[in-house]
């Protein structure tokens, strides 16, 4: 009867800590797990009745849930080292339902149940499944432990209710060895001492790590407040500058305007000509040289780096013009030289087509954005060793169906389309990779980089990654999860 008693213990516990370990892990369901599983159970469940006859120890008992938790890795295709920690937590809140039921049974298994053991661990182990699946009623764990599933990103509650758990076992697994001898008593009890001080080892050293990691963190705040406030002096600088050219601008269009209707009239023959084409020839040369010289006074407004490239020059100047028609704030950041990536990556022409559909394409998604701040920044140089342009902006987000047809068909943010067409034909016979990455909250909203790597991928970084991956039918596209 005892035999049998126990058997039931066991493995009622196992399937509670089974339960919630995939209720934390927030897994599916599935039949074959189920039968696999169930069929493990019993076998695990009878190793153990048949050691435990041999010995009476703590590790004996620490022993099964390590079995356990490599049984349920497995089955549930997790980490081997995140299974061991939510096999932990479950098996603590198996162990507190188990408590609780024998507790709560302990009056009727004496009088009712007149000491049956089997009646008894029947009657506990009901009272244990409800708990549990009680405990995961409540709303705040309905769907798992956040923390645990987003992979230990609050490492302070990780390491308390990993600590709470390994007590709770260990003082439990001590709790079902006190029938033994003396002599093995304090054995389990050497044990236990030393289970818990390499726990306290591990954690001291956790929390050591995490100090050491606050601080760099605090460093890193103070170094970017004063960014920060080195960037609020530019930005005001260059809101002065662009006041300044809007000023100017405003100075010289009536004079514009007038020198427009001399030069109409000069060809018309409604004034007298007499000396007038040198005049006119005059003011002109006149109005330039002083819109220049006023010019030069903001000139830091209009200057871009250069890539000593003429036609990708150019390019970038347009479109900063074409920005500024738009009342777009565009940027241009050049970290290397391009010369070795036209000289063994992309012809020039090329280049300068990605460049003008892609900050065309930018200009038209920033335009259908609501936002008053509007925003375009061009960065180009190497990364991690491989050339890369990326260009980023605050406009409108691509939709689902955008981004799974790209290449494909002519779809995009705003313009004809054809220019991603283009672009894929490009990145085919240069062997770069697409890159779209989507940002939340953040001061843009995307980025589009091309990387000259060899490979030839089409990826997607974006935070609506599994919206995405729901919808997506095409082979040749990467899709990754994005929490920025």
């Amino acid at each position: 009867m005892e035999t049998l008693a126990l058997f039931i213990k066991t493995f009622i516990t196992n399937y509670c800590i089974k339960y919630s370990f995939e209720k934390i892990m927030a897994t599916k369901e599935e039949m074959k797990k189920q039968r696999i599983f169930g069929v493990l159970n019993v076998f695990l469940s009878i190793v153990y009745i048949i050691f435990k006859k041999l010995m009476n120890s703590v590790l004996l008992i620490l022993a099964l849930y390590f079995v356990l938790a490599i049984i349920l890795s497995k089955l549930n295709k997790n980490r081997l080292g995140h299974s061991f920690v939510v096999t932990l937590i479950s098996c603590a809140i198996s162990y507190i339902a188990l408590i609780i039921g024998a507790i709560t049974t302990f009056i009727p298994y004496k009088t009712i149940l007149s000491n049956n053991a089997v009646m008894g661990e029947l009657a506990s182990a009901t009272i244990q499944i409800v708990l549990v699946f009680l405990f995961y009623k409540i709303k705040r764990f309905k769907n798992g432990f956040a923390f645990l599933n987003k992979k230990f990103n609050d490492e302070r509650l990780d390491d308390i209710v990993i600590y709470i758990s390994v007590i709770i076992m260990v003082l439990v697994s001590l709790m079902r060895t006190m029938y033994a001898g003396m002599d093995e008593i304090v054995n389990n009890l050497l044990v236990v001492a030393i289970l818990l001080g390499v726990t306290m080892y591990i954690m001291i050293k956790r929390a050591l790590t995490m100090q050491y990691k606050h601080s760099l963190l605090l460093k890193t705040l103070e170094e970017y407040k004063e960014e920060i406030a080195s960037k609020d002096k530019e930005i005001e600088k260059l809101s002065q500058e662009k006041f300044n050219t809007s000023k100017i601008r405003h100075e010289f269009y009536n004079r514009q305007k007038a020198l427009e209707l001399m030069v109409k009239q000069n060809m018309n023959g409604i004034v007298d000509k007499t000396g007038v084409s040198d005049n006119i020839l005059n003011i002109v040369n006149e109005l330039t040289n002083e819109y220049s010289k006023e010019c030069e006074i903001i000139k830091g407004l209009n200057v871009l780096p250069k890539t000593n490239i003429i036609e990708i020059d150019n390019m970038f100047k347009y479109m900063q013009t074409e920005c500024a028609k738009n009342n777009i704030d565009f940027k241009l950041n050049i970290q290397d030289s391009l010369e070795p990536l036209i000289n063994n990556y992309i012809s020039k022409s090329r280049l300068e087509t990605l460049l003008g559909d892609h900050i065309r394409d930018a200009i038209n998604a920033v335009n259908k954005s609501e936002k008053s701040n509007k925003e375009i920044m061009v960065v180009l140089g190497l990364k991690d060793g491989v050339y890369e342009i990326c260009i980023l902006d605050n406009g409108v987000e691509f939709t689902i169906d955008t981004l799974l047809k790209l290449g494909k068909e002519q779809v995009t943010t705003g313009g004809t389309g054809i220019g991603f067409l283009t672009t894929f034909e490009t990145l085919k016979e240069t062997n770069a990779s697409l890159v779209i990455t989507e940002l939340q909250d953040m001061e843009y909203t995307k980025s589009v980089a091309f990387v000259f790597n060899n490979r030839c991928e089409y990826i997607v970084n974006s935070y609506r990654a599994e919206e995405i991956k729901e919808k997506c039918v095409r082979e040749n596209i990467i899709i990754n999860k994005n929490e920025g």
